[in-house]
């Protein structure tokens, strides 16, 4: 029978170099984030884009009217019929 009671300060000193180690990591990792700060307010016609160019618009483009919900919260569609 092998004899653990000499193998026991190893492998606490292991555990705990290793625990104080992952906490160090993820202390320094948490507080390299930056905060991003978010509100929700509504939109108005100041926000929307410039008009495209009459050369670009074609039967692909989706208007403002045709569209659901409010401003830039728009609800879309899309059927497949089959693979290309």
């Amino acid at each position: 029978m092998r004899n653990l009671g000499s193998k026991l300060p190893q492998w606490a000193s292991i555990l705990f170099r290793w625990s104080l180690g992952m906490g160090l990591v993820s202390w320094r990792y948490l507080w390299q984030i930056t905060p991003l700060h978010r509100t929700v307010q509504a939109g108005d016609v100041n926000d929307l884009p410039p008009p495209l160019p009459e050369h670009c618009i074609d039967e692909r483009n989706q208007p403002l009217d045709r569209g659901a919900g409010p401003l830039f919260h728009r609800v879309f569609a899309v059927r497949i019929d089959g693979p290309p």
